[in-house]
Parts: C-alpha cells; sequence; structure tokens
C-alpha cells in the first residue's frame, strides 16, 4: 500500500490516450436545411452575449430573432459552436454565449481541436430560443445541449471540452458532454480528462452530465491540474439567473485507471448534489504502455494537494461505481477494482488539507482497500452520509490464492507522519442482505465499518450506526480472532452515541500500541458469533462509561454507568437499521435499559454543526434520527428527551423537535445579543434561523422568535 501512495503522491504523471470508436454516439451538428449557404456567415457583436442554435439556417449570433426584410439580412443564432467560441476568444466584450434548447455540437475535424472556452466566458444551454411553436426566445428551459467529443470524420478530439486559466465566472450550465477520449498523442500539450480539462484556474459547472467520457491515466470525465473545480456549488454565495433550475449533475459510464469521473492534480474539488453511476476503471489490457496503471479513486481521485488545500462531497449520491478488472501481470491480484477509495481518494503530500463528505450516500461500492472513501495525509470530516453495502476486500473481485490484505470496508483512514484528524457524525454503515457473511472485507481485513491505520491527532465517531456488517467470508464463518472488527484503529478513537449490532467477526480492534477506544452512550450488542461479544481485541488502555455491552464469559469490560442488558432493540424494517424504542410488555410499559441511561456532560463537539444551529464549536444535542430522506431533508432528535440522554444513535422522543430559540446565540442568557444575532441571520436567510421548522426562513421564524423570547422560555 505504501509503494502506491508513494507512487500517486510524489509523481502524478498524467498519460493519456487515443480510444476505439466503439464508444462514440456521433452527436455532431445535424447537417443545414435546404438552401443553406455554406460556410456560415460571420459572427457580429451588438452585444455581450452571443446566440448559438443548430436548429437555424444562418445568423450572425447577436440575437435569438433575424431580420430578412433588412439588406443585407441581420441577427439571428449562429448554428456553429466552435466559431462562437473562437469569437469570443478574441473579443472580451462577449461575456455569455447561450445555446438553444435540445441542440448538438460536435467540434472541427481536427484532432487539436476542442470547445475551448475563454477566461470568464458563461456557456450556458437550455433557452427556449426560435424552436417550433413560439413562444420566449430567452425561457429557460429544463433541456440542455449536447457537446460531443466525436469529429465529423468519426474521429475523437483530445478532450471534449477545454479550459485553460479560466478565472472566477468562467460557468458552464445544461451541458451533456459525452465521448470525450483523453488522448496519449505527443501533440497533445495537455493531458487528462477526457471530457473535460481544466488548467491552473477556476471553473463552475452547474447542471452537467459527463457520459461516456475516457481516458487512459486520470480523470475519465474531468481532469483539473493546479486550479479549482466547482460542480453545482455556489462559491460566490450569489445565485446565477438560472442557478434555480439546478437539479443534479451526473456522471455516468466514464472510464479510467484512476479517478474513472474525476480527477485533480494540486487543486481544490468541490462536488455539491452530483450523482454517479457505473463510472468503471480501465482495465490493464486497455491502459497506455507509457503508464504502469495504479488503481485509485473509483469516482474521484485528488493527490498531491496540501494544507491550503480543499475537497468536498456535499449530497452526492453513488451507485455501482467498481467492475471486476483482469490484472494478467499480478498473479496475486487476479481480480481488482480500484485499490484505493472505492468512491473517493485524497492523497495529500503536506499535512492539512481538509476533505468533508456530507450528507451523502454511497451504495454498492467496493475496492480493495477502502470501499468507500481512503484518505492520506488529511482532515477527514463525513457527516450524514450512508455506506450501504459498501465494502473492501479481494475476495469480493475473485482473488483467490494469495489475497492481498483489505482494510476500511467504508472508511479507511491514515493520518499520515504528522497524524491527522478523522471526525465521522451521523452515519449509517450497513448491509442491506439479511445474510451478513455475504458482506465481506476479506480475509484478514481489518474494519469492516471504519479502519484508521496510523496514529492521529484526534479521532471522533459520534451518532453513527454500524448494522450487520462482515469482515469474514463464507468459508470463515467461525472465525473468533478479532480481525476484520467493524471499527479497527491504531490511535486513540472515542466513540460516542454509538450502536454496534449484528456485525462478524469482532466489533472493535485496537490494532498497534497507540491504539485504544474511548466508548462513551454507546450500545455494542448481539453478534451471531464470539458469543455475542462486540468488544474483541481491545487494548488494556481502553475505557468504558455509560454504555450496553455484551459481557461474554471473561470479558473485563467495565466503568461507571456500564451495562450488560438486552436493549430491546426494534428493528425499523429499514436496512436492518436498528434502535431502542418503547416496547409494551404484559405488565405494562417497559423501556429499553438503555433509556435516559447515558450522560449528557459527555457529549462531543459539534463540528458537523448537525443541529443546524448557525455554530459549530457548541456540543452534539442531537441523535442519528431518520434525516436519510436523500437528497429531500435532514431532521434529528434533540438529546436528551424526557430527562437524560439515551445510550446509542438514537434517543426516544418526539421527532423534528427544533432547539428553543431563547438563549439563540448559546451564551448561557436570555438577552439583547440574542435578538441581535438572530434579527441579523435572519436577514440573511440562514437555514438556522426557521426556528418553527417550517422548512422556510420567513416573518413566521421571526414571529416565534419574539414571541418565545419575550416569554424567556419554549
Amino acid at each position: 500500500m505504501r509503494k502506491i501512495i508513494h507512487l500517486l503522491v510524489s509523481a502524478l504523471t498524467f498519460v493519456t490516450f487515443g480510444a476505439s470508436s466503439a464508444l462514440a454516439q456521433n452527436f455532431c451538428i445535424p447537417n443545414p436545411p435546404d438552401g443553406c449557404p455554406s460556410p456560415a456567415l460571420a459572427i457580429v457583436a451588438t452585444s455581450s452575449v452571443l446566440y448559438v442554435d443548430a436548429r437555424v439556417c444562418v445568423g450572425d449570433g447577436s440575437s435569438w430573432a433575424r431580420d430578412e426584410n433588412a439588406t443585407p439580412p441581420v441577427g439571428g443564432p449562429t448554428r456553429d459552436l466552435v466559431k462562437a467560441l473562437e469569437f469570443a476568444k478574441q473579443h472580451e466584450e462577449i461575456t455569455e454565449i447561450r445555446i438553444a434548447s435540445g441542440t448538438a455540437y460536435c467540434p472541427s475535424s481536427s484532432a487539436d481541436k476542442t470547445f475551448d472556452i475563454r477566461p470568464g466566458l458563461r456557456v450556458i444551454a437550455g433557452w427556449r430560443g426560435i424552436a417550433p411553436g413560439g413562444g420566449n426566445p430567452d425561457e429557460f428551459l429544463q433541456g440542455g445541449a449536447i457537446l460531443s467529443g466525436v469529429m465529423p470524420n468519426g474521429d475523437h478530439s483530445f478532450h471534449t471540452v477545454t479550459a485553460i486559466a479560466p478565472v472566477a465566472g468562467t460557468i458552464l450550465q445544461n451541458l451533456a458532454i459525452y465521448d470525450g477520449i483523453d488522448r496519449a498523442d505527443s501533440s497533445n500539450p495537455y493531458r487528462g480528462g477526457g471530457g473535460l480539462h481544466v488548467r491552473e484556474g477556476i471553473i463552475e459547472l452547474i447542471d452537467c452530465n459527463f457520459v461516456n467520457n475516457s481516458s487512459r491515466a486520470f480523470g475519465g470525465a474531468i481532469f483539473v491540474y493546479h486550479g479549482t473545480l466547482w460542480i453545482d456549488h455556489d462559491p460566490t454565495g450569489v445565485s446565477q439567473p438560472t442557478r434555480e433550475r439546478s437539479t443534479h449533475s451526473f456522471f455516468g459510464s466514464n472510464r479510467a485507471p484512476a479517478g474513472t469521473a474525476i480527477a485533480g492534480e494540486q487543486s481544490d474539488v468541490y462536488v455539491t448534489r452530483a450523482d454517479f453511476e457505473k463510472n468503471w476503471m480501465l482495465d490493464q489490457s486497455d491502459a497506455s504502455s507509457e503508464y504502469l496503471p495504479i488503481y485509485a479513486g473509483g469516482v474521484i481521485l485528488v493527490g498531491g494537494v496540501g494544507p491550503e488545500h480543499r475537497v468536498l462531497l456535499d449530497r452526492c449520491s453513488t451507485h455501482n461505481n467498481h467492475q471486476q478488472l483482469t490484472c494478467s501481470d499480478c498473479p496475486d491480484r487476479s481480480h481488482i477494482s480500484s485499490e484505493l477509495g472505492g468512491v473517493l481518494c485524497v492523497l495529500s503530500q503536506a499535512s492539512g488539507t481538509l476533505v468533508t463528505v456530507d450528507r451523502s450516500d454511497f451504495s454498492d461500492e467496493a475496492s480493495i482497500n477502502g470501499g468507500g472513501i481512503y484518505a492520506y495525509n488529511s482532515d477527514l470530516v463525513v457527516c450524514r452520509t450512508s455506506f450501504r453495502d459498501v465494502r473492501a476486500g479481494s475476495e469480493s473481485f475473485g482473488c483467490s490464492p494469495n489475497c492481498p490484505v483489505s482494510r476500511g470496508g467504508s472508511i479507511l483512514y491514515d493520518g499520515g507522519s504528522a497524524g491527522g484528524s478523522l471526525y465521522v457524525a451521523s452515519c449509517r454503515f450497513q448491509s442491506s442482505s439479511e445474510d451478513i457473511m455475504s458482506d465481506v472485507v476479506g480475509y484478514s481485513g481489518e474494519g469492516a465499518g471504519i479502519d484508521v491505520v496510523s496514529s492521529t491527532s484526534d479521532c471522533e465517531i459520534v451518532n453513527c450506526s454500524f448494522t450487520a456488517l462482515s469482515t469474514r467470508p463464507l468459508t470463515y464463518p467461525g472465525d473468533n480472532t478479532g480481525k476484520g472488527a467493524t471499527i479497527a484503529t491504531a490511535s486513540p478513537m472515542r466513540l460516542s452515541h454509538v450502536t454496534l449490532r449484528n456485525n462478524l467477526a469482532g466489533g472493535l480492534l485496537s490494532t498497534a500500541s497507540t491504539g485504544y477506544f474511548i466508548i462513551e452512550n454507546s450500545i455494542l450488542w448481539n453478534p451471531p458469533f464470539q458469543n455475542g461479544r462486540q468488544v474483541k481485541g481491545v487494548s488494556s488502555a481502553s475505557s468504558f462509561a455509560y454504555s450496553d455491552i455484551f459481557l461474554a464469559s471473561s470479558a473485563t469490560e467495565t466503568g461507571i454507568g456500564v451495562i450488560n442488558s438486552d436493549p430491546q432493540f426494534v428493528d425499523t424494517g429499514d436496512l436492518n437499521e436498528y434502535r431502542i424504542e418503547n416496547i409494551v410488555m404484559s405488565n405494562g410499559t417497559a423501556f429499553s435499559p438503555c433509556y435516559n441511561s447515558g450522560n449528557q456532560a459527555l457529549a462531543v463537539v459539534d463540528i458537523c454543526n448537525l443541529d443546524s444551529d448557525c455554530y459549530d464549536t457548541d456540543l452534539v444535542s442531537v441523535d442519528l434520527e431518520d434525516y436519510f430522506d436523500y437528497p429531500v431533508a435532514f431532521h434529528t432528535r434533540i438529546r436528551p428527551q424526557f430527562g437524560e440522554v439515551d445510550m446509542g444513535a438514537y434517543e426516544i422522543g418526539v421527532s423534528d423537535q427544533c432547539k428553543c430559540p431563547v438563549d439563540f446565540n448559546e451564551d448561557g442568557g436570555n438577552d439583547g445579543a440574542d435578538v441581535e444575532e438572530f434579527y441579523q441571520m435572519w436577514q440573511e436567510g440562514a437555514t438556522c434561523t426557521d426556528v418553527n421548522c417550517d422548512g422556510g426562513v420567513d416573518g413566521a421564524d421571526l414571529e416565534y422568535f419574539f414571541e418565545k423570547w419575550e416569554a424567556g422560555e419554549c
């Protein structure tokens, strides 16, 4: 593993290729209508906007409408997007190109021609234009336009789209970018990114789809080099005129040996509201002869970054982005997928890179190590994210015999020599299968949920559930060595309000002399093997408090508030999710022994701002609750309910309850400072001022706040 890390961190050499046209779908400009002159008329600028519509005959690009009565006729959209882009490069007064909805374009018949975006230019597709049936041509529609990497002669351009040294305000919106092939031709000055190549600058993508793009090195769909990539993420806080129509960007069927969808070198990558499906690793036999394939980043790879860089995935969905690959030159790995990071792989060359994954959903993902996320030498924060059927292990890909050790079923974290920090809050780790042994990490693997392989400065897991995870294949159903624990660590790790249930082959594991657990307000219960123990292989330095832990014979897990009682789980029927609830007994109502048995004083800092109260330095005061209505809503229960906090990830109580807004700034008082801070944030539309929990920020919240503030209580 260290060799792979070294190669990727120290020498990210991006080499490209020219692939077969078998993937191509020729979306070239339709033949012009009968009687259309050729070549197209010269483009004329009469404003800051150029208009493009492939359905028209001729036009100068100066407007949607064309005056045929003028001498000569003037106006009308141009049908040649390439010429419009070239014109914009020569005329800085052009700030925007508008493309009619439902149109398709391809570059010129020379391999060095792409859709080249000038710095600062906005290219926005989806306008009605002069579509049949009339209507306002400036109406913005949902449908966009297609940009294809297939040229009229059937060959491919180096990249479908390029943006060299773009500046803030360079925007692509509502475009579908197809069939880009990143070539290894020596005449190609910019290598990487079959669909889009970004170099040394900032670019923003809104509602763009990338399909069937490929590279034989890095970044099948997008490669950004020494730059910043924003996907459906407003960097300025000021919405663009068409942003309210935004739904999701989509990445599908893109291929590369690393970073199948997106790759970045020494770059910031921000991805919000994007869906990724069936982006697959290229087989070694398809890789460039100039490049030793290293499989990392099953969807996204970011390398060579340092303390000034940021990587963000927010409200993203990934599904089935892995594929079995034949590896003829590595007999110990006869079938492999991504070796590091089934979805996201971040390799930092200097500590301090901040990697954040929030409000996302990973399902049916796999890798040799780090089935969902692998982060090296960086600070990793994962919040409000679901990992379902996300696994690590060579056995998942048919490797036999001599399979490599696999680690980190959902998250594999290596803080590096400097020691970074890991914070995981309000996440689910689970298998959807009733047969937990079908969800394997691999023989001799460790960490079916989370694995920390190096000492870190801080490591906390709060409000998380780990259900029906396994580290053993069917051939080892009785193994009770403690290897492959649900959570494994080589560093100090604090677990607060965590629920482990029905996990195979050990719940916790200390993997080095520096590794130990601090377990508080948690429930560890009921695996099918090892006599029911979820704590096995934990160092003596570990401590336990206010937790429910199955104590088998010779167990030593004791501490203040530790109990050994059936938590009386209720299966909610939601993907094997278990929580404590009221249970009606023949002699009346009995609560779980975990009810009101925790200790609120042990709460940790709310780094993810789970309670949406405008502050990320207060303490976690909410539970895991059902906010996984991705991507619609995120709900929580306030802790505590009816007295003291409950053990485990869930609190018995009333759902969707708002925090009392009286002490809004949480300084311990009810005074004018609360009013001042609330009103300022309410004017800015901050979501934390939705104090009546109706989903919007409006006058009703202002009225509700003052009513409670004047009364001095809720």
